[in-house]
């Protein structure tokens, strides 16, 4: 019984890990998007902050794919 919580906590884990993943994909497009509109570089500190805030989410982007990885062998191994 304890082995099936403990699947079902990592399963869940997987769950949410994988929603922070598509909300984050969906961040990053849109500040792309943005990113390749030229009026976006009319405020110089406006596209500084916006290509802050994309490399940030890159960087949280790859920590959740680590997460995912780890959480989903966790998964497959319990």
């Amino acid at each position: 019984r304890l082995k099936k919580e403990s699947l079902e906590a990592l399963q869940k884990r997987v769950a949410q890990i994988e929603e922070s993943i598509t909300d984050t994909e969906k961040a990053i497009a849109d500040m792309e998007k943005r990113m390749a509109d030229p009026d976006t570089y009319r405020d110089a500190e406006n596209a500084a902050s916006l290509a802050r805030a994309h490399r940030d989410a890159q960087a949280r982007l790859a920590d959740l794919y680590e997460d995912w990885e780890e959480a989903e062998e966790a998964a497959s191994q319990a």
